[in-house]
């Protein structure tokens, strides 16, 4: 099934970006909130190492940003908004859980924090990520309660107020985490208290992943 935005003037969640198979990188490398100029830029890359601009680029373009986008932001074949993905079952439904689970995190950030730019990099990801999600979802008087939970247990582990890039972060529907936090965690605290199982069910885009295959490279 091939995805697509509802229009040329909407912008989806985390910006234009497109990863050219040929050379894996990532274009733009920032955010760009233009399709043209994103289509552009991806021209040029491919120009810039002398290869052959694939046709539909555009539509190429859109499926990636797409894969990304939170459920109901693109359209299906049939001009359908997107439904839920389904999650795999490793986080668990109860808000018990995902607090306890936060309140456990908050504990990693004694072993360290990473720098402002690569929390901010992580952030740009998970913003664009279908999986920043909402916790409580149905139950508005639960929602309230555990967003405001969270926001005490992210302050009190960062001791301060989110910055605005933070602000669209929400919980990880994989892990259930509150990603104002993670984001800020060392790799390696990451990945030593996270479950296998988790860990797999990362999507390929997850800064997680792509972390640990940098690491893994080097």
């Amino acid at each position: 099934m091939s995805l697509r935005l509802p229009g040329d003037t909407a912008v989806p969640a985390g910006c234009f970006h497109y990863k050219v198979p040929e050379t894996g990188i990532r274009i733009p490398q920032g955010s760009n909130t233009s399709l043209y100029g994103c289509i552009a830029a991806v021209k040029e890359h491919y120009r810039a190492n002398h290869l052959v601009v694939p046709s539909g680029l555009r539509e190429k373009i859109e499926a990636a940003c797409c894969e990304q986008a939170p459920p109901g932001q693109c359209l299906d074949d049939k001009g359908t908004p997107t439904l839920p993905t389904e999650l795999p079952d490793v986080r668990g439904t109860s808000i018990d859980q995902v607090l306890q689970g936060t309140r456990i995190m908050a504990t990693w950030i004694t072993e360290g924090k990473v720098d402002e730019g690569l929390a901010q990099a992580r952030a740009t990801v998970c913003a664009g990520c279908k999986f920043n999600q909402d916790s409580a979802q149905g139950c508005p008087t639960c929602r309230r309660s555990l967003l405001n939970t969270l926001k005490d247990v992210v302050v009190a582990a960062l001791s301060r107020q989110a910055l605005p890039w933070e602000e669209p972060l929400k919980s990880c529907a994989v892990c259930g985490c509150a990603l104002k936090l993670k984001v800020w965690c060392l790799h390696s605290a990451i990945v030593k208290h996270t479950k296998e199982n988790q860990l797999r069910a990362f999507p390929d885009w997850c800064w997680v992943r792509t972390e640990t295959k940098t690491e893994q490279a080097l």
